[in-house]
């Protein structure tokens, strides 16, 4: 090698200058400044991990800034103690062979007497065979090799590789939150949103949640509040059908719609009568906006009118706001001229102002309808029209009075052969078809 190994806190400076001299020491170039065997170096490696802490051995090179400046600080200066010469050096200097006669110290085959200048210098250090400085390269290569994976796996699969998501980071400021991320070693990522409850600038949710275990190399992402959204209120709700209301309110950004109906006279029945907010208000978009619809004026009661004459049924129906229609038809129960039923039935409801159609009897099929009280011209098309012919007798139609009776009665059947007639003064005759006059 011709030049020394960068430092490696030029790459990772928060590791400091323990692993500095572990990583000089290990590829000197000098021989003899690299440790002499495994063991040795061995021994070092677990005196420089020794002296870095283990918070700052938690941090992987890309995550920044470290823990805490103590720390980093405390990493940096620590001085790691180098182990005595003897320990680095590739073999200890050995003491010459003793001649019998010499003089200690003196050049081997110097008589005792004699002492040359050069006798007192110390003797040149045996050189290390070949072999020994290869093996010792190999060791090296191996051991920096270890460390180097070691670290990977560490930083990258192991124990370093994940941290715990810190606690406090939901509803603390944007700020504080990614400091607390970074300083756990995380890479904060964050979103914006409208929320209604939270204020603008605090975090509204954190994933990983709190507390819970994450790769650190993976972001971490924040959701901060960007205060309440607001919308105008749309003008004129009141009066618009309800169709039209909720979708002007989903045009302003209101979504959240409740519609309820009432019975009521002040508005259309389909129209919205009250709503929760004011025209032109600004409101939050989650606003829960409430709407009332008329349904119409309340529901009436028929009465019950069945079995009774058939005006005093309309003027029951009509007391309660009801308009009247009549139709006739024959009935075998219900004598002629009282009420056979109602549509709607009595004792429904129907809006006020509704039609009631009363159904009058005309009795038994065949029999005489009730005509009493009519004028002739509609007495004669009634009989007519339930297959009666029929005479007027008297002079009664001259002064439109009206009939008085029938002959036979109302209800009563005519036999073949047998004469109706009908009149006020005078007696005006039905006859049924096929029924011979007399």
């Amino acid at each position: 090698m011709n030049n020394d190994v960068p430092p490696v806190s030029a790459f990772a400076g928060h590791l400091g200058r323990p692993l500095d001299q572990l990583v000089r020491g290990l590829t000197a170039r000098d021989p003899d400044q690299r440790p002499a065997d495994a063991v040795v170096a061995l021994d070092v490696l677990r005196t420089t991990f020794r002296q870095i802490p283990n918070e700052v051995l938690d941090i992987p090179a890309k995550a920044a800034p470290p823990p805490s400046a103590s720390a980093v600080k405390a990493a940096r200066t620590a001085v790691v103690e180098r182990p005595q010469a003897g320990r680095w050096a590739a073999r200890q200097t050995r003491p010459p062979a003793t001649v019998p006669g010499a003089v200690p110290g003196a050049v081997p085959g110097a008589v005792a007497g004699t002492m040359p200048a050069s006798a007192t210098a110390q003797p040149p250090a045996p050189s290390v065979p070949q072999r020994s400085r290869r093996g010792g390269k190999i060791l090296l290569v191996l051991a920096l090799v270890a460390v180097l994976l070691g670290a990977w796996w560490y930083t990258e699969r192991g124990p370093g590789a994940y941290g715990v998501v810190p606690g406090g980071v939901v509803g603390a400021t944007a700020e504080r939150a990614e400091e607390a991320l970074t300083e756990a070693g995380f890479t904060p990522s964050s979103t914006e949103e409208y929320d209604s409850d939270v204020p603008e600038g605090q975090v509204i949710s954190v994933r990983p949640d709190e507390g819970s275990r994450a790769e650190r190399d993976q972001p971490v992402r924040l959701v901060v509040s960007l205060g309440e959204q607001l919308a105008q209120v749309p003008a004129g709700l009141v009066g618009m059908s309800e169709d039209d209301a909720v979708a002007a309110l989903d045009d302003a950004g209101l979504a959240d719609v409740e519609v309820s109906r009432e019975y009521t006279d002040d508005g259309p029945e389909g129209t919205v009568i009250w709503a929760s907010v004011r025209d032109g208000d600004e409101v939050p978009t989650d606003e829960h906006v409430r709407l009332t619809v008329s349904d119409g004026p309340a529901p009436v009661t028929v009465p019950e009118v069945a079995g009774t004459s058939a005006d005093e049924a309309e003027a029951a129906l009509r007391a309660e706001g009801f308009e009247v229609t009549r139709e006739e038809r024959f009935d075998e129960q219900t004598p002629a001229g009282a009420v056979v039923s109602t549509q709607p039935a009595g004792g429904k409801g129907a809006a006020r102002g509704s039609t009631v159609t009363v159904v009058v009897s005309r009795g038994p099929e065949g029999a005489v309808p009730d005509v009493v009280g009519m004028s002739v011209e509609e007495a004669t098309a009634v009989l007519e029209e339930s297959g009666y012919t029929v005479s007027v007798r008297g002079f009664g139609e001259l002064f439109g009075e009206g009939v008085q009776e029938t002959d036979p009665a109302a209800g009563e059947r005519l036999e073949r052969g047998v004469r109706s007639r009908s009149g006020r003064t005078e007696r005006c005759w039905a006859v049924p078809s096929g029924a011979e006059p007399y």
